[in-house]
């Protein structure tokens, strides 16, 4: 299936319950063409995904309300399709390979480097894109 994109720029959902991180990465994407939407948990995410239909998710995993765990494996049962990278402070192996096995499609430990994420994001939207 060939996606056709209303508007000529990608969107990216950034959850975090940082707002300064949300803010940071919403800048680096726009300053590279990537449009983006903020959600403070994994329940505020989800009622984003009722509205719009993102390129690709930047997801953390420890946040109140809904983590990242319980949020990814809702959009995984609700049959989303697009890319989730997972971005968090958790270094343990163990979480990572849970979230990879959850269907997550990479995953990156903080303190992140803006320029590594930003190649990421680009290299699985047009994946997506083209998928």
């Amino acid at each position: 299936m060939i996606r056709v994109m209303i508007n000529s720029q990608p969107l990216a959902l950034i959850v975090d319950d940082a707002v300064f991180n949300r803010r940071l990465l919403a800048a680096m994407l726009a300053v590279n063409g990537i449009r983006s939407i903020e959600a403070e948990n994994g329940k505020d995410a989800l009622d984003k995904l009722d509205e719009v239909t993102p390129d690709i998710i930047l997801l953390d995993i420890m946040m109140p309300v809904m983590d990242g765990f319980q949020t990814l494996s809702i959009i995984k049962q609700r049959g989303y399709t697009f890319p989730v990278i997972i971005l968090t402070a958790d270094c343990q192996e163990s979480t990572r390979e849970i979230c990879l096995e959850m269907g997550a499609s990479y995953f990156v430990t903080k303190p992140i480097r803006h320029e590594n994420i930003l190649e990421l994001v680009k290299i699985f939207i047009k994946s997506n894109v083209n998928a």
